[in-house]
């Protein structure tokens, strides 16, 4: 009788902890982070994770869990704690408006659609973002996603021979996130393929002989790229096209979307000096300076917002 009480009570607690294991892959599962922060980044304004449901849209988890303020219908974030758009202000006269909104970002992509039609439930990070959008160029991408945005996705990574311990780095850190990495040499990384992203580290010299880099950096308005590699050395612009620093050496930690409105993009981590892009890959692993960011320079004076 004794042994049947014992086995019975085991089996009881296997499916306890069976229904606990499979509660606690569920909630992992549908568990995101929305951050709202204001000037491409440079202010954090709100940060919260939250449980989502199958049929949870954008606009719902704002609705229940910020205070927001909708216009068009109420398919459009006009406001966010108070923060208002100042080009919506429908009886101001058209010349006191300003070109300040809310724009927003799934796992580090610009959304393309309504936050009332983009369903969450497949979503690692969600981010808003409150800035002047008056520049000559739309900003797409954003780091801050990564390397949560890789969690259960096929990653491409390649990296230059003299940056092969730094890429190490970089593998630890995505697959510990639960990605999956094919290794390639840069030229063989698919940009046709938008299912997939991509990681490179190191040189720019190795990084501009393929060309679908070279290209972006040569149209850099249509990339929504801050950073300039030359003979001169690097260079960092702000969102209204204007030179803010030039520099002999400088690295960069960037995002660019492999097509118009793609979800896929590829990470670069690339410089024109080896200790730089060392620097770089260093931020890249803490994490704390890439909250929010949606690109960085690191230069021998310091790491600047680009934008």
């Amino acid at each position: 009788m004794k042994k049947r009480v014992l086995v019975t009570i085991l089996i009881a607690l296997a499916l306890l902890t069976g229904c606990v294991n499979e509660k606690a892959e569920h909630v992992d599962k549908n568990e995101l982070t929305i951050l709202i922060t204001k000037d491409f980044g440079r202010e954090i304004l709100s940060e919260k994770t939250l449980l989502v449901n199958e049929e949870d849209t954008v606009m719902d988890l704002m609705l229940d869990n910020f205070d927001i303020e909708t216009a068009y219908g109420g398919g459009f974030v006009n406001a966010i704690g108070g923060l208002a758009s100042g080009y919506t202000k429908l009886s101001d006269k058209q010349e006191n408006r300003t070109k300040m909104d809310w724009f927003y970002y799934v796992n580090g992509i610009m959304a393309e659609v309504g936050s009332d039609q983009y369903y969450a439930n497949d979503v690692n990070t969600i981010s808003w973002d409150f800035h002047d959008w008056g520049g000559d160029m739309y900003v797409k991408t954003r780091i801050n996603a990564w390397p949560h945005r890789l969690k259960g996705k096929d990653v491409e990574i390649s990296w230059s021979d003299d940056a092969k311990a730094e890429a190490a780095k970089v593998r630890t850190l995505v697959e510990n996130s639960g990605g999956i990495l094919i290794d390639r040499d840069l030229e063989s990384i698919d940009m046709d393929n938008l299912d997939m992203d991509a990681i490179f580290i190191g040189s720019w010299e190795d990084a501009s002989k393929n060309e679908f880099i070279r290209n972006a950096f040569e149209n850099r308005d249509r990339a929504g790229i801050y950073t300039v590699f030359n003979d001169e050395g690097f260079s960092i612009y702000n969102n209204t096209g204007n030179k803010i620093g030039s520099y002999e050496a400088g690295a960069a930690i960037i995002a660019i979307q492999k097509a118009y409105g793609s979800e896929a993009s590829i990470l670069l981590i690339v410089g024109n000096n080896n200790n730089l892009v060392k620097e770089a890959v260093d931020i890249f692993m803490d994490g704390g300076d890439m909250k929010g960011k949606f690109a960085l320079a690191v230069t021998e004076d310091g790491v600047y917002d680009a934008p």
